[in-house]
């Protein structure tokens, strides 16, 4: 009969102790994984613009005269915030339906959609004049 070899540990080729527990931590349970608040500062920027909207003050004789929004609105730290939250992609997506709605369409209705683009874009660019406007500058 035949004597079986002994395998030690130290000659097997996955040599392993195991797992112990302390070696199975989690990395999203790592405090440094993440941030309290992970907003951008645009990001906080429209949260208080927002949220000044909301938060009415009142005059001398106790009426609500107004809210805390006019304090941010022309200033122009909330205005390139409120133009970096410009969904690009989506406008974009917009511009081609629409003009595949135009080049898909008669002669009657391109000349009401070109007047209808330009009213729209005439307003945002007043919306923009009228905001920088108000800027101080110096």
């Amino acid at each position: 009969m035949r004597k079986m070899k002994s395998i030690k540990i130290k000659d097997t080729p996955f040599k392993s102790n195991g797992v112990s527990l302390s070696t199975k931590f989690a990395a999203a349970l790592d405090p440094s994984s993440f941030g309290i608040d992970e907003r951008s500062t645009s990001d906080l920027l429209n949260f208080v613009l927002e949220l000044s909207k909301h938060l009415r003050y009142k005059n001398f004789n106790n009426e609500i005269d107004g809210n805390w929004s006019v304090f941010f609105e022309n200033d122009l730290s909330f205005l390139l915030a409120k133009i970096n939250h410009i969904n690009v992609d989506k406008l974009s997506d917009r511009f081609d339906q629409r003009l595949k709605t135009f080049n898909d369409s008669d002669g009657n209705y391109k000349k009401y959609f070109i007047v209808m683009c330009l009213m729209n874009a005439f307003s945002c660019i007043n919306v923009l004049i009228i905001g920088t406007s108000l800027l101080e500058v110096t």
